[in-house]
């Protein structure tokens, strides 16, 4: 063995400890006393492969705000790059890959909603969290109808905004997933897009995560709760959220309902929503 100290990171495994390991696992195919590998290749071998951070563009003026909030989700795991206008917001998403998008509303060169309907009709379709220090109703609206999966009100707990931009990237990222079908609405969860018939019409992840709780409930009523729990909105604050789900149901309307003379999505007063089993 050789004279050098084994590596004792978090994410890798002593030699020594391999070594060890030996006399009650010869089975193993890096244990063994024929050919066996140097000692930095068995250390490699049984090192986790690391996770790749996804990587988040925070379009945010406030330079000081931004700072915080970039060295906050750093610490959470998150890669952050910052960008201070709709301009230069604009071109660094272009010119980039990006997994997520924070957006505030008030830009000093623009409108933050009307960049996030801009780079949807870009066919950008990475999650987009509004950022904003007002919760009015009627921006949330607007934000939600230009393409946006959620909205964040200011001041921001870091804790809350690392547990939203997680849920969205899992939405986003969302496996393989078999269709789901209620009468000739079909839901296809993986590539972000339902069918009513033969025709194909493309849903934001936050609106696919609204359907498919509807769908594979269809017939039973769901509380606004109950569905933004679907969205892993697990730190719901009352009507925010419920205005939140409201939104996201008019957009599905407009979408699978509205334009086949359809309505597939009953509101159940004093309740929520219901997806009709018929899907008519």
């Amino acid at each position: 063995m050789s004279d050098q100290a084994p590596y004792t990171g978090r994410q890798w495994v002593g030699v020594a400890r391999l070594d060890a390991a030996a006399a009650t696992a010869p089975q193993h195919r890096f244990v063994t006393t024929r050919n066996r590998p140097p000692a930095s290749a068995r250390i490699l071998a049984f090192a986790p492969r690391p996770k790749v951070a996804p990587k988040v563009l925070l379009i945010e003026d406030d330079r000081a705000l931004a700072g915080s909030l970039r060295q906050g989700l750093q610490e959470d795991g998150f890669r952050v790059e910052l960008a201070p206008t709709v301009a230069a917001g604009f071109r660094v998403v272009l010119a980039g890959t990006f997994e997520l998008l924070v957006i505030d509303v008030d830009l000093p060169d623009g409108d933050g909603i009307d960049l996030a309907r801009t780079l949807r009709t870009q066919g950008i379709d990475a999650p987009i969290l509004m950022l904003t220090g007002h919760g009015l109703a009627e921006s949330m609206v607007r934000g939600l109808d230009a393409g946006a999966d959620d909205y964040i009100v200011k001041p921001v707990g870091l804790d809350v905004l690392g547990a939203r931009l997680r849920a969205a990237h899992r939405r986003w990222q969302r496996p393989t997933e078999a269709p789901i079908r209620v009468g000739d609405l079909t839901l296809e969860p993986s590539r972000l897009i339902a069918r009513r018939g033969a025709f194909e019409i493309d849903l934001t992840p936050a609106q696919v995560g609204v359907l498919q709780a509807l769908m594979t409930n269809a017939g039973n009523a769901l509380t606004r709760s109950q569905i933004s729990r679907h969205l892993h909105h697990d730190d719901d604050d009352g009507d925010v959220f419920s205005n939140v789900i409201d939104v996201h149901v008019r957009a599905l309307r407009a979408k699978i309902d509205e334009p086949f003379g359809r309505h597939s999505i009953e509101t159940v007063r004093g309740i929520g929503y219901r997806m009709l089993r018929g899907a008519d």
